[in-house]
């Protein structure tokens, strides 16, 4: 199951991104942020590794927004906003990154 496969990323993705995360949070960044900001450092540092590890998957974006929706509990749809999957999976990681220098 995904979420074994890649538990840090669901609790990012389940747990800040769940179905209300735009009554918590004004934006994606700021949801994002309190991911980093509330989670244990290892436990950001292991999202991102997963994140990329996800990104090598060979699956195209539909496949990967199923993994990302279905799987891993994300009630955000990138595709809603005109973007790919794995475009914003590959900005949620910079983003990461960034949180963590």
């Amino acid at each position: 199951m995904a979420e074994s496969t890649y538990p840090k990323l669901a609790v990012l993705l389940g747990g800040y991104l769940h179905q209300d995360w735009s009554l918590e949070h004004k934006t994606l960044d700021e949801a994002i942020h309190s991911f980093a900001a509330e989670e244990p450092p290892a436990t950001v540092a292991q999202a991102r590794r997963e994140i990329v590890a996800v990104l090598q998957l060979p699956l195209n974006d539909n496949e990967l927004a199923d993994l990302v929706t279905d799987r891993l509990g994300s009630s955000y749809d990138p595709r809603l906003d005109g973007l790919t999957t794995r475009d914003w999976l590959a900005d949620v990681q910079r983003l990461l990154s960034k949180e963590q220098s």
